[in-house]
């Protein structure tokens, strides 16, 4: 999905690693993501649009791959966006997204010898 938002101190592609590194050690893959353009398991470099097989997923926190069409839905986008705007990321603060959450996690995800579960 593409935004009409432009940040304050926007970087284009090709300046993104020499911005970086003005700040911090860069020394990752010689890629910029296109995280818009980008999808599934196929990776697209947003300066010279070289498509790559991603076999790494972020280390495992992209297993759908990118812009999955459930994920890309606009009622999907503003529910996941009203959550993540305020940031609710406190173990001792319940709201009905965590619970929501919880529910799929347990019903899709867990063995039904698992009970609890502790998030940080």
């Amino acid at each position: 999905m593409q935004s009409n938002y432009t940040p304050l101190h926007a970087v284009q592609p090709d300046d993104v690693l020499s911005e970086l590194r003005k700040h911090m050690l860069v020394d990752g893959f010689e890629y910029v993501l296109d995280l818009n353009n980008s999808q599934g398991a196929r990776l697209l470099d947003a300066r010279n649009g070289n498509r790559y097989l991603d076999f790494f997923t972020c280390f495992a926190s992209t297993p759908v791959g990118m812009n999955h069409p459930a994920m890309t839905e606009p009622g999907f986008l503003d529910y996941i966006a009203s959550i993540a705007v305020n940031k609710p990321y406190n173990s001792d603060i319940y709201t009905e997204a965590m619970a929501t959450f919880v529910k799929s996690f347990f019903t899709i995800v867990v063995a039904p010898e698992f009970r609890y579960c502790f998030f940080v």
